[in-house]
């Protein structure tokens, strides 16, 4: 199978766009787009949620608190943007569904092609982390800081 593109996804609700980079992060959702000229190709409205901004971003900082979803955990290929929007929307905001699973599968497409078991090692060696060993990176986050991203899920609140 071809991969036309490697999607990025966040979350917009209740207007901040909610994403995983180097741990969870929002902000509004125009100054990535403003700042980089990169623009949503598709926008997917995923439900309507009845959890309030609070209880979700209280949701979004005990996932950073509890390791889940920090720098240290980023992983390129199995725990990303994707992986996150994905989660968030499920069981933060208690969404009817997540980001589509042809997204979720790129990188297990891209991973089972020839090309992709080759440079595997590679971009294995690649991966950005975080402190590690009980550094205070996961507790001392300033949470949902300004930091870029680009848009294919959208939910209403």
């Amino acid at each position: 199978h071809a991969i036309d593109i490697i999607p990025h996804t966040a979350l917009i609700v209740y207007g901040r766009e909610y994403f995983f980079g180097g741990g969870i992060q929002s902000t509004v959702p125009s100054e990535f787009r403003n700042s980089m000229q990169i623009f949503p190709i598709e926008e997917q409205t995923l439900g309507r949620t009845s959890v309030s901004q609070v209880d979700f971003e209280r949701w979004c900082t005990l996932q950073m608190q509890s390791g889940e979803w920090t720098a240290a955990s980023y992983d390129l290929l199995h725990r990303n943007c994707n992986n996150f929007s994905h989660e968030a929307a499920l069981h933060g905001l208690h969404l009817p569904k997540g980001v589509p699973d042809w997204i979720l599968q790129v990188p297990q497409t891209f991973l089972s092609s020839p090309m992709g078991q080759m440079i595997r090692p590679m971009l294995e060696q690649m991966q950005v982390t975080g402190p590690q060993n009980g550094s205070s990176s996961s507790s001392s986050f300033a949470p949902f800081a300004n930091a870029p991203t680009a848009t294919t899920a959208r939910t209403t609140s």
